[in-house]
């Protein structure tokens, strides 16, 4: 089979009305993001605008329910629906438009539970495997706010030595006006850190997007600052009843600056209903991943690709 063309770029008589997500569409698309089960930061309103240049993002609505295409290399792929809407009527309309055009039904970053699920109404007509390195960290919310336990000792330890080194620092919500700090800070932080990954220059690139466009995300920020100084800071957002950290980078400079932002981040966005913590994905990155298991995740959401045969 033939790969699709962009959805954005297929036939106007196609079932399905695929467009390219814009800024402007972030309010509506949450809407529907709102009613996503799984957890998962792909089906966030920080996470699809991140990733929207590079994976070429799309969108289409049908029966009430949300449909996210994304297209890279002449493939494309869609998620699963979301919303209230009719689940099996939507799936229906993707199947019709892969057919008009002539390409693989094909699913991609879905959970264990979406892709039984699809293998459920469609029968066994995909190859599904696991996603390497794409699996996402969750967390008990009050096990990251209270770090109680034998096993979070070090990490208690980290944070009080943060705070007598440095007994007056803050932290503070962060807003539009500390965009430029905010970039000041990177731009330090970039001059001292490269990592030998395909990902590093995208996410930089990735960041600065989202911070020009800070507010009309309706993110949550916070920064720690040390006398006048921004040491760490962090981005993330609600989604029904889990906090999701989009960002989070700290000068290694101040020592425990990492333990100290994870969690005053959760520390300062306590609400009624939250009860986990996303901390997303490890890419691979084995720093990364050392990091997210030394916080003692009750889940690693699997993510899979779902394939039709050939």
């Amino acid at each position: 089979m033939k790969g699709c063309p962009a959805p954005h770029k297929q036939s106007k008589k196609d079932i399905l009305d695929f467009r390219p997500i814009e800024l402007k569409d972030y309010g509506m698309l949450n809407k529907f993001l709102e009613h996503q089960p799984y957890r998962i930061c792909d089906y966030t309103r920080g996470v699809l605008y991140m990733w929207q240049e590079h994976l070429n993002y799309s969108y289409a609505i049908s029966h009430d329910m949300l449909i996210i295409s994304s297209h890279l290399n002449n493939n494309t792929t869609f998620s699963i629906p979301l919303g209230k809407g009719d689940l099996y009527k939507a799936l229906d309309d993707i199947e019709s438009f892969c057919a008009q055009n002539g390409c693989p039904l094909n699913f991609h970053g879905v959970t264990k539970q979406s892709a039984d699920l699809l293998t459920e109404y469609f029968g066994d007509r995909f190859e599904i495997k696991e996603i390497p390195n794409w699996g996402e960290y969750l967390y008990n919310f009050d096990d990251l706010l209270y770090l109680k336990g034998k096993k979070y000792h070090s990490k208690r330890n980290h944070i009080n030595g943060f705070k007598r080194l440095y007994p007056d620092y803050v932290y503070k919500k962060l807003t539009s006006k500390d965009i430029p700090a905010v970039k000041e800070f990177l731009k330090k932080y970039y001059s001292e850190t490269s990592k030998d990954h395909f990902l590093f220059e995208i996410e930089k690139q990735m960041l600065y997007n989202v911070l020009d466009n800070y507010d009309r995300l309706d993110l949550k920020g916070g920064y720690i600052e040390v006398e006048g100084k921004m040491a760490a800071f962090a981005i993330g957002e609600k989604l029904r009843n889990t906090l999701y950290v989009h960002i989070e980078k700290a000068d290694k400079s101040y020592k425990g600056s990492y333990a100290v932002i994870n969690n005053e981040f959760v520390k300062n966005n306590q609400e009624s209903g939250v009860v986990f913590v996303n901390r997303e994905e490890d890419a691979g990155d084995q720093g990364l991943r050392k990091a997210k298991l030394s916080y003692y995740p009750v889940e690693i959401i699997k993510k899979y690709s779902v394939k039709e045969r050939a």
